[in-house]
C-alpha cells in the first residue's frame, strides 16, 4: 500500500471514529435526560461555554451554571420522556462537526398542575468540538415542530 493511500485510509478511519463517539454522545445525553434531567452529569457533555436552546417553549441556556440549574427544573414539568435522537446527518470537519437530528419523544408534561401524556417532534440542530481529545457539545437546539397530547392527537 503506497503512503498516500495509507493516509487517506487513516483519515477516514479517523472521521468513522469522531462519528461514532458523537453519535455515543448524543445517545448518553438522550439516556440523561429520560432519567431525570441529571444536570451534574448532562453539563459533562458540554464544553464550558456551550448553549443549550429550546426556544420559547424552553428557553435558552448558555454555560454550565444556567444549564445545570435548568436541568435540575425540568422534571417538575416534563416527569417523563423518551428522547430519541434519528436519521442523523452528522458531518466532521477536523476538530469541530455539526449534527442534525429528527426527533419523536413521547412525554408527560404538567399543564396547570395535572400531568398529560404528550408527543413531540422536533428537529436537533447540534454543534461539536474536540476539547482535549473527547467530543463535547458546544450548541444543542432544539426545534420543536410540534406537541400535542395523547388525547388530542397532532393535527
Amino acid at each position: 500500500m503506497l503512503e498516500s493511500e495509507l493516509n487517506a485510509l487513516m483519515t477516514r478511519l479517523g472521521r468513522l471514529e469522531d462519528i461514532e463517539e458523537i453519535l455515543r454522545l448524543k445517545h448518553r445525553y438522550c439516556l440523561l435526560c429520560d432519567q431525570g434531567y441529571n444536570g451534574e452529569e448532562l453539563v459533562k457533555l458540554f464544553a464550558p461555554e456551550g448553549v443549550w436552546d429550546a426556544g420559547e417553549r424552553f428557553g435558552r441556556f448558555v454555560g454550565h451554571e444556567a444549564m445545570r440549574d435548568f436541568f435540575r427544573r425540568i422534571p417538575d414539568v416534563v416527569t417523563f420522556a423518551v428522547h430519541t435522537a434519528m436519521n442523523p446527518i452528522i458531518e466532521v470537519e477536523g476538530e469541530t462537526a455539526r449534527a442534525v437530528w429528527q426527533a419523536m419523544n413521547p412525554s408527560t408534561i404538567v399543564v396547570e398542575g395535572v400531568p398529560i401524556a404528550h408527543w413531540s417532534f422536533s428537529q436537533y440542530e447540534d454543534k461539536f468540538a474536540k476539547v482535549n481529545g473527547r467530543w463535547l457539545f458546544t450548541y444543542v437546539r432544539s426545534d420543536i415542530k410540534k406537541v400535542a397530547s395523547h388525547r388530542d392527537g397532532w393535527e
